[in-house]
């Protein structure tokens, strides 16, 4: 069962172990990312530095999508976090057939041709608020939300119009 999916450029980071697999008592984490699925330094990296007791999976946005709906990964008693980097993975996950009731923008930084959306973690594309704006479109409840226990839920409906 998916307890948890954010967008979050760093992948698996100290916040993410720290505080968000605690929160939401993740004990699965999938990763859904092309490019860190194909580096193996990435995937060493992503499984060593999980909690105890907390599996980490590193695959292609289509192989995670297709894990995700195994029988194990769907059952009550299982509790997954979801993390890719882009509005676009998500898009891809719902797409091949991911359920998902919720979507927390975590971090996603500045640069050229992104507009803050929220300072100091999340700003996008015209594109990516588009995809956004999709999944949120499909009955998905996007929102943005730094830190758990700092930052309130601030709904993608407010915040772009």
């Amino acid at each position: 069962m998916i307890v948890f999916a954010r967008i979050d450029e760093r992948l698996l980071h100290g916040q993410v172990v720290m505080k968000w697999i605690g929160e939401v008592n993740a004990k699965q984490v999938v990763i859904a990312d092309d490019e860190a699925a194909a580096n193996p330094v990435l995937v060493n990296l992503f499984t060593q530095i999980s909690p105890s007791g907390v599996k980490v999976y590193v695959h292609t946005v289509e192989d995670a999508a297709k894990l995700l709906q195994t029988e194990e990964f769907k059952g009550s008693g299982t509790r997954v976090m979801i993390l890719a980097k882009t509005p676009l993975s998500f898009v891809r996950l719902l797409d091949g057939g991911v359920e998902l009731k919720e979507l927390n923008v975590g971090n996603m930084g500045g640069g050229a041709g992104r507009k803050k959306i929220v300072r100091g973690f999340f700003y996008a594309t015209d594109e990516e608020i588009a995809q956004l704006k999709s999944i949120d479109a499909r009955g998905v409840y996007v929102y943005a939300q730094n830190i758990c226990d700092m930052d309130s839920k601030k709904p993608l409906k407010k915040l772009v119009k």
